[in-house]
């Protein structure tokens, strides 16, 4: 809600879509805060090229 910048004029229709809408958005927050964590913005090769482990599974590997 913070980072709305519009004015709300009907706060309980507001916070009805924002509930309705919050298990939809969650998913994509995370995604992008875990690749930003990962990744740092750079991409899978450049990152690899930098030291980060690779941890892709092949079929038939065991952990």
């Amino acid at each position: 809600m913070s980072e709305n910048t519009t004015k709300i004029r009907n706060i309980k229709q507001y916070l009805k879509a924002v509930l309705f809408n919050a298990p939809n958005t969650i998913d994509s927050y995370y995604t992008a805060l875990v690749n930003h964590d990962m990744y740092g913005g750079r991409t899978i090769q450049s990152a690899r090229s930098k030291g980060v482990p690779d941890y892709t599974y092949n079929e038939g590997e065991s952990l």
